[in-house]
C-alpha cells in the first residue's frame, strides 16, 4: 500500500484545482500530514471538497436499511470502517499500525467545507435512474447489515459504475457552479485519473502543472 501521496494542481489560467487523492486506510502520520496540507490551502485561499457518502437522510429505518442493501449488492460492503472483517474483502486492508481515514484526522471542517458525494438515498436514485431498479434477491434481504456478503459475485462495472463514474460526475458539476476560483478537491485516490478526464472534458483548457515541492 503506497505511503506517499501527491497534490495534483489543474489551471485554466482562471482557476485552479488541487485534487488530493488519498488511501482511506493507512498510518496515522499519513493523514496527519494531509490534515497539515488542507489547512495550508484553506488559508491559501482554496475552497475543500471533501469525499462521503452521508447517511443522515429523512428516510424510515426500514428504507434505510433497504438503500443499504442496495449498496451492498452493488458493491459488496456496507459503508464501514475498512478495518471491519465482516465487510466484503475489507480484511485485506487490516494492517496492523494503520487506522481508517476520518474527518477529524484529515482536517476537515464540515462548517467550512463543502461535502463534494451524495447521501446514500440520492447515490442509489441517480444509479438507478440510468441502470434501473436494484432488485434485492431473498439472500440480499435475509443477510443483516454486518454480516459477511456471500450472495453473489459483484459485478464490477456496476461497482465502477457507482463508485466513481457517477460520484466523480457529480464532483465536476460542483465544481462547475461553484463561484470560487480555487478549490482542493479530497477524494479516494482511485478517483484520480477518471476526475482528471471529466475535468478537461468539461474545460479543455485545464492543463495539469506540477508544484515545485510534492507532497509526499
Amino acid at each position: 500500500m503506497r505511503k506517499l501521496y501527491s497534490i495534483d494542481y489543474y489551471s485554466n489560467g482562471d482557476r485552479t484545482i488541487a485534487f488530493i487523492g488519498v488511501n482511506h486506510l493507512n498510518k496515522p502520520e499519513y493523514f496527519a500530514r494531509i490534515a497539515k496540507d488542507i489547512d495550508s490551502l484553506r488559508r491559501d485561499g482554496y475552497l475543500i471538497f471533501y469525499e462521503g457518502i452521508r447517511t443522515n437522510m429523512k428516510v424510515s429505518p426500514e428504507q434505510k436499511t433497504e438503500l443499504q442493501k442496495k449498496l451492498r449488492s452493488i458493491t459488496g460492503f456496507h459503508l464501514s470502517s475498512y478495518k471491519d472483517s465482516t465487510n466484503g474483502d475489507m480484511k485485506k486492508f487490516n494492517v496492523k499500525g494503520y487506522v481508517s481515514q476520518t474527518m477529524a484526522n484529515t482536517g476537515i471542517d464540515t462548517i467550512r467545507d463543502v461535502n463534494a458525494d451524495y447521501n446514500l438515498k440520492t447515490l442509489i436514485e441517480a444509479y438507478e435512474a440510468e441502470k434501473g431498479e436494484v432488485k434485492l434477491s431473498e439472500c440480499d434481504l435475509k443477510t443483516p447489515i454486518g454480516k459477511k456478503y456471500r450472495c453473489k459475485k459483484v459485478n464490477q462495472e456496476n461497482y465502477d459504475f457507482l463508485s466513481l463514474t457517477i460520484r466523480d460526475r457529480l464532483v465536476i458539476k460542483m465544481i462547475q457552479e461553484s463561484k470560487a476560483k480555487k478549490i482542493a478537491v479530497l477524494y479516494g485516490d482511485l478517483h484520480k485519473y477518471s476526475f482528471e478526464r471529466k475535468l478537461k472534458a468539461y474545460d479543455s483548457t485545464f492543463n495539469y502543472f506540477r508544484v515545485a515541492n510534492p507532497i509526499r
